[in-house]
């Protein structure tokens, strides 16, 4: 009868909570609220990432940066070698370059460039200030004024 009346007590204590198949009602509420929880959580994560990808990645292979090209002449189209080209790419601090002997500079711009603006400058010639189009095919023509030339009469 000892036996028994442990058996017994044992099986009272694992069967609390049960109900009339033996089923622990507590442990199926709290899978249930956990399983809500799981899914509100994966929801959750889905649109807070949805909302700060607002600008696509860049593929791997695609270029970060975009080659600018340009060309500093006269009015008749002769060039302006070692001119000072200001480069100032979406308001952030510029660059400083100068032309080769064919008038001709070159810039890295990066591809999410909104604006670029450049300010030409050369001894004996005017400067030209100019809200440069980075989606350009060819290279940037830029016309300075000399300034120490006669009139042609």
């Amino acid at each position: 009868m000892k036996v028994w009346m442990k058996f017994k007590d044992i099986m009272s204590i694992e069967n609390a909570g049960a109900g009339k198949d033996g089923v622990n009602r507590t442990a199926i509420i709290v899978a249930v609220i956990a399983g809500i929880c799981l899914v509100a959580a994966t929801i959750g994560a889905a649109v807070i990432q949805s909302r700060h990808s607002d600008r696509e990645p860049i593929a791997k292979g695609e270029p970060q940066s975009l080659h600018y090209v340009g060309i500093v002449t006269t009015d008749e189209g002769k060039p302006i070698p070692n001119a000072t080209v200001l480069a100032v790419v979406d308001q952030n601090v510029g660059q400083t370059i100068r032309t080769d002997g064919y008038g001709q500079f070159q810039l890295q711009v990066p591809v999410d460039t909104h604006s670029l603006r450049l300010k030409v400058d050369a001894a004996g010639f005017g400067e030209e200030r100019i809200e440069a189009n980075i989606h350009r095919t060819g290279p940037e023509e830029i016309y300075l004024d000399c300034l120490k030339c006669s009139p042609a009469r």
